[in-house]
């Protein structure tokens, strides 16, 4: 799995022993990937078996749109039927490493062999 930087895979790591993901919860994971490359404190939202979105969208009011993008794209991840979000959304204001990083979520998320 790529990284953009050692804090993303060391987040990554921490929020998913928070959550206590499971190999095989692609949504799960995607969504945790997600959320660890932003350099904002995520980790109170995380708890096992659920992230506490709306909490996350109230609290990510006032930062960046990339930041808040991300927040949604990883609700979507997390589950489409109840937070949508529209491609154009999700990656029209995200550098090339954050794009990247959504790509790659992306791929945990509905690559069968990603997990």
């Amino acid at each position: 799995m790529w990284f953009k930087d050692a804090e993303h895979e060391k987040s990554f790591a921490e929020l998913g022993e928070r959550a206590a993901a499971r190999p095989g919860e692609r949504e799960y994971l995607a969504a945790l990937y997600v959320l660890a490359a932003l350099d904002k404190p995520v980790a109170k939202y995380v708890q096992p078996r659920r992230v506490a979105f709306t909490a996350l969208f109230k609290a990510a009011g006032p930062w960046s749109s990339g930041e808040k993008a991300f927040v949604r794209l990883a609700a979507t991840l997390f589950n489409g039927e109840a937070w949508k979000v529209a491609v154009h959304d999700a990656f029209s204001c995200l550098d090339p490493a954050n794009c990247q990083v959504a790509l790659e979520a992306l791929k945990i998320r509905y690559q069968r062999s990603a997990f």
